[in-house]
């Protein structure tokens, strides 16, 4: 199962906010954890959320629609992390106009329907990890 799951975030850049986003297994683990293969397009797997000191949300991603090519049931839907591996994706959005200044950036990760087969289980995943953003010219 994912239960030593972490999820880690790098920004990258901010204009446009480039975001590298990974499931990571510590090193510690005791077993490989299975996790789904499927991680874009933003907002369907990850979401971002920019919040202001103040705590108002001043962007977040949606759910897109999305018509994935792997199937929950399917074992070639799953990747197995072995402890001290991560998988990942640099994720881009565009943000609104926002003053320039310092931001809150929350990442959160869902597998949605994706719990895995009987020979690769999953469970429920659902991570979550924030940090710093600064907005400058």
């Amino acid at each position: 199962m994912s239960g030593s799951l972490t999820l880690l975030m790098d920004v990258l850049a901010t204009a446009p906010l480039r975001v590298h986003v990974s499931l990571h297994q510590p090193d510690t683990a005791d077993e490989v954890a299975w996790v789904p293969k499927l991680l874009a397009p933003a907002g369907a797997f990850i979401t971002l959320v920019v919040r202001d000191p103040a705590g108002e949300t001043r962007f977040e991603t949606h759910p897109p629609k999305i018509k994935p090519k792997l199937r929950p049931d399917d074992d070639d839907s799953y990747l197995g992390l072995e402890p001290g591996y991560s998988y990942g994706i640099v994720l881009a959005v565009d943000l609104p106009q926002l003053a320039g200044g310092a931001y809150l950036l929350e990442a959160g990760y869902t597998n949605r329907g994706y719990h895995g087969t009987s020979g690769r289980p999953v469970g429920e995943i659902a991570l979550t990890t924030e940090s710093d953003l600064f907005l400058g010219e």
